[in-house]
């Protein structure tokens, strides 16, 4: 009253046997028909005929890059201090007021350059209860790039 179990082999898809398809046909038609279609194509231009082009590629994007260091903020080396204590920071006056602050802290800046001062404030705290600093020096975006790569 047993079954006899007949033996299954499965076989891997590189073995098992390959039919021709049509798509196989078509694609041997179709390059025959690609390699007559590159024959009729005009000859590519020349070097001598892409050099403008590049030329004026790169004056457009040369042209870009000045236009975003025009436009956009930049970065300003400040030192500064109150009494006994001083130290030196990275200022970014962020795009279009958002962003703005120092680099190493999360407190808020108030900078009023006129008078050379700056207030750092924690969120929702009025200006008068802020820290009061004394700028004594402040540097470009130079001197605030060549500060951060040795920080």
């Amino acid at each position: 009253m047993s079954k006899t179990i007949k033996k299954v082999g499965l076989l891997k898809d590189s073995d098992k046997p390959k039919k021709p398809t049509a798509a196989s046909a078509s694609s041997a038609i179709d390059k025959s028909a690609a390699q007559q279609s590159l024959e009729l194509l005009p000859p590519l231009p020349s070097k001598a005929d892409a050099a403008p082009r590049s030329m004026k590629s790169t004056m457009i994007v040369l042209v870009a890059l000045v236009m975003l260091l025009i436009l956009l903020p930049k970065p300003q080396l400040l030192h500064y201090g109150t009494l006994q204590m001083s130290t030196t920071s990275i200022y970014w006056s962020g795009l279009f007021g958002y962003g703005e602050g120092l680099i190493d802290s999360h407190q808020r800046v108030l900078l009023d350059e006129e008078r050379q001062e700056m207030y750092l404030c924690f969120p929702n705290q009025k200006k008068e209860e802020c820290t009061k600093y004394r700028i004594k020096q402040q540097q470009g975006m130079i001197a605030a790039f060549v500060y951060w790569l040795n920080h």
